[in-house]
């Protein structure tokens, strides 16, 4: 499922947030988000996070942090620290 949604849907996609968030994981602690997929997912944020707010599962707030953290580095402060709330 992980293939279909990273070469199937856009980057920055609120579904293949979706197709990733419940593919296939050797980990269910692990975070199913590259560093570069991390940045494309802050692009579009609000679509993103309410994605994996309304689909919630095992390590989903460290992939929310790491949201914060790339809208911080990318100069939008007030809504990264959104995520530290």
């Amino acid at each position: 499922m992980n293939k279909f949604a990273k070469f199937s849907l856009p980057e920055n996609s609120a579904l293949r947030t979706l197709y990733l968030i419940y593919g296939e994981k050797e980990d269910a602690n692990e975070n199913p988000f590259t560093f570069s997929e991390i940045k494309d997912l802050a692009l579009n944020w609000k679509e993103n996070v309410c994605m994996i707010l309304s689909n919630r599962t095992r390590g989903d707030t460290k992939t929310l942090i790491k949201i914060g953290e790339a809208l911080c580095a990318q100069g939008k402060v007030t809504q990264g620290h959104l995520w530290y709330i």
